[in-house]
């Protein structure tokens, strides 16, 4: 296709925006009061909290500005610090965010395996993933998907959950969702928080948060952590060992270690600065040749800096902007075909707000990304070296975005036009309501979006790669109602679909855009009970769904059925939880004949618990404990999943 955009025209562009960040604005996300923000020791909220009228959450992903829960037509859900800390401080990010409707997780094997997140049936590579409201992106991946086991959520303070299709704000890959991980931003007052876990698999775990001013118009917010495990041996002996044990079989091991940095500054009211930084690595071995296999391990490492402000022009106006600077590394040797992948991201937007009246918010904003991909040949490759590679691709967005909220009805228009280097143009659009028609006791929503994918550096051009893929395209639809009838109780169900057009689908030879088009569609029910001060809640959800390829068959990976149950209580210095979760029956292609045969994955069912003591305000001591009924099962066939473990460790805060 005829590129629409040419590359010397983006790169103007990109400037252009990279020095209006710099002395014109920021993301509406960094101009927010501090005193929103959730403190380690906020103890009076909830540990899941979804569109609940007594006491709102502000979040950003439905509008890429800061609003209410209440303001998004599509389902959303917030686990914040005290979500995670009622499960007993969990470190894998699957165990934050999973056992909830629309939400699934799987691994290839072990601890540390990799890590693909499906929301609502959709692929991982339908997720668009965010870090304070800026994207998360290789475009060295297979297909373009996070792996959650080396992103690391040490220093997040709240994550938002944004079902259905939204690529009419934030463009590409947001078929099934977006998730934006918001980190720990300065407080008025200084705050710290150091951690230390043992456990299981010789798991070591340290962290320390720390926050506060830096004289009177300049606020830090500081965090260093790591992990290291021994693991479990990622694939299992198919005859002796199906548990998860290593057995007589050499273990896998991880070591991550994660520094995020942020600076504010305030100079007068109106007008707000900040500069961010994370730096990342990661060490993981898995299996390439079987259990026993030494030898295979990957490590990796990601950068990204940020810089921006937000400036309150009058009461009806707001001008913000920021740029990202991201880099991705992995490194492989012997891998057989490349062993080195490095990907490069530059990302600059801006947003303009105005409220035109009391109801009624208009927003136009702008975005342009440079994806780079570089792939290092292996000189070892069994069939001759491939050959170092690299290659671009540059992009640039104009949205615009209406919503109306007068307390009783709202709603939400957004339309967004890309110019893609290669693809060329893509529209999409997405339009949600919401109504009370019982004020404070029931309420209505409906949300309907187009979303497109184009694809990555990897699928056009690494192993095996297409040339001539075109972008895919879906369209996702959803209703829902929730009802309130008494303060302690909430009952929400939902009904959604989506629909894929020339789905780009993998295979043995080389990717391709599917003849025929796949959907997705399911129910999700759930009732919930919880204490408005936060010492007791329980959930129940029953989430069943069902796919369809585009020939008769069920999408590969993708459950017939999610369930599950959470509870926790807080009595005087005691906190106790408890969870079970339910993954039905799945599909998935056994590569061990040839050629490969389609399999059943049988379901299984995950029992957790976590207890915390707080002697005094200051020191905190839990337990956790993770599949302790030592649950059997498979995420990806062939790859172990883990066995019974148990953690334990101390918090001191000041």
């Amino acid at each position: 296709m005829k590129p629409l955009l040419r590359p010397s025209r983006c790169a103007s562009l990109a400037a252009g925006m990279a020095i209006s960040a710099v002395v014109a604005a920021a993301l509406p996300l960094y101009a927010e009061d501090t005193s929103t923000q959730a403190h380690d020791d906020d103890s009076a909220t909830p540990p899941v909290v979804e569109d609940q009228p007594p006491s709102p959450r502000l979040v950003i992903t439905p509008l890429r500005r800061e609003g209410e829960t209440q303001q998004s037509a599509a389902r959303i859900t917030v686990v914040d610090d005290e979500a995670v800390r009622r499960r007993g401080y969990p470190t894998r990010v699957r165990d934050q965010l999973d056992n909830q409707p629309g939400v699934y997780f799987r691994a290839n094997g072990g601890f540390a395996g990799n890590t693909a997140l499906s929301l609502r049936g959709t692929r991982a590579n339908d997720v668009a993933v965010l870090i304070d409201g800026l994207p998360v992106r290789d475009p060295t991946s297979v297909s373009g998907e996070v792996d959650w086991s080396r992103l690391s959520t040490m220093g997040v303070s709240q994550s938002e959950v944004l079902f259905g299709a939204h690529s009419g704000l934030y463009g590409s890959a947001a078929t099934g969702g977006v998730i934006n991980l918001r980190t720990q931003r300065p407080t008025p007052e200084h705050n710290g928080r150091l951690r230390a876990e043992f456990g299981s698999m010789d798991t070591a775990v340290a962290e320390g948060r720390f926050t506060g001013p830096i004289g009177e118009h300049l606020g830090y917010a500081l965090h260093v952590g790591g992990i290291r495990s021994i693991g479990i041996s990622a694939q299992y002996d198919r005859d002796n060992n199906r548990d998860g044990d290593p057995g007589n079989h050499e273990r896998d091991g991880f070591i991550q270690r994660t520094a995020r940095g942020r600076l504010e500054w305030t100079p007068v009211d109106g007008m707000h600065f900040y500069v961010s930084g994370q730096v990342q690595t990661a060490h993981n071995e898995y299996d390439a040749s079987g259990p026993d296999d030494s030898d295979a391990a990957i490590d990796s490492h990601m950068h990204r800096l940020s810089a921006g402000m937000a400036w309150d022009i009058d009461p009806s106006w707001r001008l913000s902007s920021d740029i990202l600077l991201s880099e991705s590394i992995r490194e492989e040797d012997d891998s057989g075909y490349y062993d080195q992948y490095r990907g490069r991201l530059g990302y600059a937007q801006a947003q303009l707000t105005w409220q035109v009246v009391d109801p009624v918010t208009a927003d136009l904003g702008v975005d342009v990304q440079r994806e780079e991909g570089r792939f290092r040949e292996d000189p070892n490759a069994p069939f001759g070296p491939p050959g170092n590679f690299s290659d671009s691709t540059e992009n640039i967005g104009v949205w615009t975005s209406f919503t109306y909220d007068d307390g009783v009805m709202y709603g939400k228009g957004t339309l967004r036009h890309d110019e893609h280097e290669r693809e060329g143009g893509a529209t999409t659009w997405s339009v949600g309501a919401g109504w009370w028609a019982w004020p404070e006791y029931l309420r209505l929503t409906g949300h309907i979006g187009s979303s497109f994918r184009a694809p990555t550096i990897f699928e056009l051009h690494g192993n095996n790669g297409n040339p001539d893929l075109e972008p895919e395209t879906a369209l996702s639809y959803s209703v829902g109602v929730a009802a309130y009838p008494h303060e302690l109780f909430r009952l929400e169900a939902s009904v959604y679909r989506t629909e894929y057009d020339q789905r780009i689908v993998s295979s043995f030879f080389m990717p391709d855009n599917a003849d025929d088009d796949s959907t997705v569609w399911g129910v999700e029910l759930r009732a919930t009970l919880a204490d408005p001060q936060g010492d007791w809640s329980l959930s129940a959800y029953v989430n069943p769904q069902r796919s369809n390829n585009g020939e008769g068959d069920d999408i590969l990976r993708t459950p017939r059925l999610l369930a599950g149950a959470e509870g926790s209580l807080r009595w005087r210095e005691l906190t106790l939880s408890a969870a079970v979760q339910h993954v039905g029956k799945r599909y998935d292609d056994d590569f061990s004949t040839f050629p490969a045969t389609r399999t059943a994955l049988d379901s299984y069912t995950l029992l957790s618990a976590a207890v915390s003591w707080e002697p005094q305000e200051e020191w905190e001591v839990y337990l956790r404990g993770s599949n302790l009924t030592n649950a059997y099962y498979e995420d990806v066939i062939g790859f172990t999943t883990l066995r019974p473990a148990f953690f334990a460790g101390v918090v001191w805060r000041y």
